[in-house]
Formats: structure tokens, C-alpha cells, sequence
């Protein structure tokens, strides 16, 4: 997959979907999290791409740095965007991060 993504990349042909997918099969922390920030920019040209899967699973990376504050805000964010959407799987990850460590 690793190597698909960066000939897409090279390409020119980025997709968040991919690069969301990336960033879920990434072992470090901190590329994981990056990725998935790359993943949120990149649904801005793609409207209906859907950002609450990305920005729980960011936050949760950050969360593993160490860096709790910027993930709730993105909890609240992907939260809000899950329930939006009634992905019921989605609201209870971001619940479970949100009270992990509280």
C-alpha cells in the first residue's frame, strides 16, 4: 500500500481515503499523526469525503505523543462530525479517547 500511495503521490493523484489508509497501517506515532493531518487538508477539495475518521484517529495518535489538549479539540471536532453523519461506531471511539486517562 505504502508503495501504491507514493506513486499516487508522485503523480500528482493524492486522495485523502488513501492517505487516511496510510496512516492506519503506520507503526510510528508521529508520521501516523502527520499523515493524517495531510489526510484532513486533502478532503478539503473532496466535499463529501468524510473527516470525523481521520480526525479521531489523529487525535488518538496524539494522545500517544503526549499532546492531549490539540487531540480533544479534534475529538470534539470528529465527535460532532460522526453524529452528524450517525456513525455510531466512530461516536464511541472519540467517547472512549476522550475518557481515557480522565
Amino acid at each position: 500500500m505504502r508503495q501504491f500511495y507514493c506513486e499516487q503521490v508522485g503523480a500528482g493523484c493524492s486522495h485523502p481515503f488513501l492517505t487516511e489508509a496510510v496512516a492506519d497501517y503506520t507503526d510510528d506515532p508521529k508520521e501516523a499523526a502527520e499523515l493524517y493531518r495531510l489526510s484532513i487538508e486533502q478532503s478539503r477539495a473532496f466535499p463529501e469525503e468524510p473527516t470525523h475518521t481521520k480526525m479521531i484517529s489523529l487525535a488518538e495518535q496524539l494522545i500517544v505523543l503526549g499532546r492531549r489538549e490539540p487531540a480533544e479539540a479534534y475529538l470534539r471536532d470528529g465527535r460532532a462530525e460522526a453524529v452528524r453523519r450517525g456513525d455510531s461506531f466512530w461516536i464511541q471511539e472519540a467517547d472512549g479517547l476522550l475518557n481515557r486517562g480522565r
